[in-house]
């Protein structure tokens, strides 16, 4: 079980589309998410590591990661790839920051 008992969406270190996921305790004590890529993946091999940093203006969801597959590669660095795998997550996170404050 899960906080308020429910039960957690995906069970630790459960692969999803593949991607592994990781619950973690960074050196300051803070929880970080970390997702690495397994075969089969389009960024595989890669990692992102997700973490939320306080501030004065309000929280941030920091994403951290790199990797060596095709489309993170420097042949990606040349093409709209980019821009699409760099922001495929951001619409989400400030939909989820907005409603926390």
């Amino acid at each position: 079980m899960g906080p308020w008992g429910s039960r957690p969406i995906v069970p630790y270190g459960k692969m999803i589309n593949p991607v592994r996921s990781y619950l973690r305790t960074d050196q300051n004590g803070r929880q970080i998410v970390v997702n690495v890529t397994e075969p089969g993946h389009m960024l595989h091999p890669g990692y992102v590591v997700r973490y939320v940093t306080p501030s004065d203006g309000g929280p941030t969801i920091q994403n951290e990661g790199e990797g060596s597959g095709i489309l993170q590669g420097s042949f990606s660095q040349r093409t709209p790839l980019a821009g699409l795998i760099n922001s495929a997550w951001e619409g989400l996170y400030r939909r989820n920051l907005n409603r926390s404050q």
